[in-house]
């Protein structure tokens, strides 16, 4: 699968036996997907613990799946009325301050079951225990990334969706850093005078404590531009409410609030991040490390279309069950993060050795195939691309061998519009891991 993933079982092996091995590895009950996961968050913890601090990504996505006649032991994805199926995943995603994704710190899957609701959904979500909501999954997340990591290094980035009153406790248990992107207008402890109080109303008179430029890309419906976001930031005391077992809890938290000013185009919606911190907001730097921290958490955006519909294209496969599914997916969830991971370091540290991420067999496969490239027959009139040179498999270093990766997979330099992506740093990986193979087989035979 490292060497050529892909989201149907056909795909990725060649030939009979091997596709029926596959298949009998990923019905057989004894194989545990958690035991897969887990051992992924080992490796991705080891790497971690060598740095001073990692922010830790939750995000929630689905993975729609094949299910035509409803027969598989899947679940509701998306909206009712499409009636997709598929699984529903929550992943916690490691990630360096650097910005350079480390991989999948754990992962949560389940197939949501359509049920009757007990009158309106406020009202049927408030009668049901945490453990019998999805809820409960952020929560299981959570925990488990702080159990394979050192809570004290961590920092969670939580998007709207976990802004939950017990997600919000769990973290502060946990005494790690944390930021939650706010989704609600959530109730403060009463003022003065005893008047209910607001958070969207409160920060609205908080102080302007910096401003900062950030470029918005075009999108459906968006006007490219520079946006000016103004930043607010306070201390306030929230006041969660426990529909459950009644009563509140009282948590004071930190707050910054980014709103876009006088550069949204007319028929847009300004550009409002409204987060939720247990971090320092004592100076102007302090409040934009806050918002510097959470724009890390786009890196998980990546890291789900590489893994769903991009590279590995997870969302192809046509098994029948959500065991095999599971475990193919969280297979496939480690290939994706170190396609992402490489196209990161070669954008963000790309003096790093080689040696940190490839083995020497993978060096000496780049080495071997660059040699090739350089040296293949040109077309008539074609020219030699005489800057180019073949790497040293000792020597080099990650920005060149990341480059070179690229290139196998078709990547044309500065005329691809861009630095490489993890697509075409996947196909180039899966001739680079043929090659590495190659090499290591002729090292053996050698020897022996």
């Amino acid at each position: 699968m490292m060497r050529k993933p892909a989201g149907r079982i056909t795909e990725v092996f060649k030939s009979a036996a091997m596709r029926e091995r596959a298949y009998r590895f990923l019905e057989n009950v004894a194989v545990e997907s958690g035991a897969l996961i887990s051992a992924m968050a080992r490796a991705v913890a080891g790497r971690a613990a060598t740095l001073p601090m990692v922010y830790a990504v939750i995000d929630g996505s689905s993975l729609t799946l094949a299910d035509p006649r409803g027969r598989k032991d899947f679940g509701q994805v998306g909206a009712h009325r499409h009636g997709a199926r598929g699984l529903k995943v929550i992943s916690a995603y490691a990630v360096e301050m650097t910005g350079v994704p480390i991989g999948v710190l754990w992962q949560s899957y389940w197939a949501r079951q359509k049920r009757r609701r007990v009158g309106p959904k406020g009202t049927d979500n408030r009668r049901r225990a945490v453990r019998e909501k999805e809820t409960q999954h952020w929560l299981d997340v959570v925990q488990a990334a702080a159990q394979h990591s050192d809570p004290t290094k961590l920092w969670y980035l939580v998007d709207r969706e976990g802004d939950a009153r017990v997600m919000l406790l769990a973290l502060h248990a946990l005494r790690a850093r944390f930021t939650v992107r706010s989704s609600w207008n959530r109730l403060l402890v009463a003022g003065k005078n005893g008047g209910r109080r607001y958070l969207r109303a409160v920060m609205a008179r908080a102080a302007v404590v910096a401003d900062y430029g950030v470029e918005v890309p075009a999108a459906h419906k968006r006007l490219a531009r520079r946006a000016k976001m103004r930043v607010r930031s306070s201390t306030v005391q929230l006041l969660l409410k426990d529909r459950w077992h009644g009563g509140a809890t009282t948590l004071e938290l930190n707050v910054v609030w980014a709103r876009e000013a006088g550069t949204t185009p007319r028929g847009e919606k300004p550009l409002d991040w409204m987060l939720l911190t247990n971090a320092t907001v004592g100076t102007g730097d302090d409040v934009l490390g806050v918002i510097r921290s959470y724009q890390a958490r786009w890196r998980i955006e990546d890291f789900h279309k590489t893994w769903k519909s991009g590279h590995c294209n997870v969302e192809n496969t046509q098994l029948h069950s959500m065991h095999a599914a599971t475990i193919f997916a969280t297979m496939h969830a480690a290939v994706a993060a170190r396609a992402e991971r490489l196209k990161h370091l070669a954008r963000n540290s790309p003096d790093q050795p080689a040696s940190t991420e490839l083995t020497l067999p993978e060096r000496m496969a780049i080495a071997a195939l660059a040699h090739e490239l350089l040296n293949e027959p040109l077309a008539p009139g074609g020219r030699r691309q005489t800057k180019l040179v073949v790497p040293d498999p000792e020597t080099m270093d990650i920005g060149t061998a990341v480059a070179w990766i690229a290139r196998f997979g078709g990547y044309t330099g500065k005329s691809s519009g861009g630095p490489p992506g993890a697509i075409v740093i996947g196909r180039g990986l899966q001739e680079v891991l043929v090659g590495a193979r190659v090499y290591a087989v002729l090292q053996a035979l050698q020897h022996k």
